[in-house]
């Protein structure tokens, strides 16, 4: 199986790298069926691309992508395991790895963390599928946005593909007066889809089966 292309996203402890193989899974058939070097194949070509491309950077996780599908993840070391998050100065918003996450505390309402966050009502509940205004102390409510890092040879169009948003959407709910982009900036990048309907054809979803139980 090759690896097509692949990415390292920021997380808790370090970065998690996501590989991409051919999201048409008809072309790499032969390559479901279960052979004697299939299975450990992607993750010899994982490893390999670690120590040749990342020597020096602490990778916790490497997922493995067949288009929008997740077929598996892979940890690396202990520290992968550790629970933790990286918090604002102000205590309660955690980063994971869709959304900033805010725990409600006294005295708030939705409109006073969307006036906090700048955001609106209607986006905190839309990612919270919330179907009315009622929230309680201690509640982790999903901010519609996920605070990311910009790391060297970052762009917009890059970020804005890699979270599957659009330039025009992350420039905006930015407000940047241009595109200049500097290493360790923090970037909000905005969590709100539109739904879209998708029709999988029947031999995709077989193949796909048949790749995921190739990994277990």
């Amino acid at each position: 199986m090759d690896i097509r292309q692949y990415e390292l996203i920021p997380d808790r402890s370090g970065f998690t790298l996501v590989v991409y193989l051919d999201p048409h899974l008809e072309e790499f058939a032969n390559e479901l069926r279960p052979s004697s070097s299939s299975k450990a194949t992607l993750q010899v070509q994982i490893h390999e691309l670690i120590k040749d491309k990342f020597p020096y950077i602490h990778i916790t996780a490497a997922k493995v992508m067949v288009g929008s599908f997740l077929i598996t993840t892979i940890y690396f070391g202990a520290d992968a395991l550790k629970a933790g998050a990286e918090t604002t100065a102000a205590g309660q918003v955690e980063m994971t790895g869709q959304y900033d996450v805010y725990k409600v505390q006294a005295g708030d309402s939705l409109f006073v963390i969307a006036k906090k966050f700048n955001v609106t009502v209607k986006d905190i509940k839309t990612v919270n599928k919330l179907t009315s205004d009622t929230i309680y102390v201690g509640q982790a409510l999903n901010l519609p946005y996920y605070t990311y890092t910009v790391v060297v040879g970052d762009t917009l169009t890059q970020i804005a593909r890699k979270f599957n948003t659009t330039v025009d959407s992350t420039r905006s709910y930015n407000q940047l007066s241009s595109d200049f982009l500097s290493i360790g900036q923090k970037m909000k990048i905005p969590r709100i889809v539109e739904p879209t309907t998708t029709v999988t054809p029947p031999a995709v979803i077989k193949a796909w089966l048949t790749l995921i139980q190739a990994f277990y």
